[in-house]
């Protein structure tokens, strides 16, 4: 596999890639065979989510959305920066930045809330939130 993807790159002349259907395909392929910090990634997840991809042979760097932070209920999703060096077959991961996917919900002003609650201990009345 690592020699479809070598060779392909082979074609590619160094800089920004824009079309990286095939790119992607042949480097999912063979993920596997590249050692190093894989971070969790499996080569089915670069499919499609390549982005700001750059060949300086040797290293194909690319930039990911991953989403594991969302499943948790995050409203971001974090950009890990990749490297892959294909001649000494190592893959690097660098946490990059996130990326706010959806809007947050609006912060808890908890400051009324308080002092509503304290006027009612003061004032001896019943709430439901008072026990």
């Amino acid at each position: 596999m690592i020699d479809k993807l070598q060779q392909f790159l082979a074609t590619i002349p160094p800089g920004s890639i824009t079309d990286t259907t095939e790119l992607a395909r042949l480097l999912a392929d063979a993920w596997n065979q590249f050692t190093g910090d894989g971070g969790g990634m499996e080569g089915r997840k670069l499919l499609g989510r390549m982005e700001d991809v750059a060949w300086n042979p040797p290293l194909l760097t690319f930039i990911i959305e991953r989403h594991g932070g969302t499943v948790m209920g995050s409203t971001r999703a974090t950009l890990q920066e990749w490297t892959v060096d294909v001649e000494n077959m190592t893959v690097a991961c660098l946490e990059a930045r996130t990326r706010q996917l959806r809007p947050m919900q609006s912060r808890l002003d908890l400051g009324s809330v308080v002092q509503e609650i304290v006027a009612q201990v003061v004032n001896h009345q019943q709430d439901r939130r008072l026990k």
